[in-house]
C-alpha cells in the first residue's frame, strides 16, 4: 500500500505527492538558506524518484515567506496530483 504526502501552505492545499504502487522514494523538504554567496531564501521542494530510478518527479517547488504555516500529511490514499515535472535519469 503506498504512502502518500498531502501538503498545506497557509491551510490552503497545494499537493497530494505519491505514488499508486510499489516501492518509491518520496519526499518533502524545506531549504533554508542565508549566506554572502547565496542570499536568504526559504522554500519547499516535494519530490520523488521511482525504485528503478528511471525517474525523478517533482509535485512542488515554491519559495516561503515569514509566517507561512505547512502543515504535511501522510496518508494512505487519495487523489494524487499531477507532478509539475517529470525528469528522466
Amino acid at each position: 500500500m503506498p504512502f502518500l504526502l498531502e501538503v498545506s501552505i497557509n491551510e490552503e492545499k497545494t499537493t497530494l505527492a505519491g505514488f499508486q504502487e510499489g516501492f518509491h522514494v518520496l519526499t518533502a523538504m524545506i531549504d533554508v538558506m542565508n549566506g554572502p554567496a547565496v542570499g536568504e531564501s526559504v522554500a519547499i521542494n516535494v519530490s520523488g524518484k521511482r525504485r528503478d530510478a528511471s525517474e525523478r518527479l517533482k509535485w512542488l517547488s515554491e519559495n516561503l515567506k515569514i509566517g507561512d504555516e505547512i502543515q504535511i500529511k501522510v496518508l494512505k490514499d487519495g487523489l494524487i496530483s499531477e507532478p509539475k515535472e517529470i525528469k528522466k535519469l
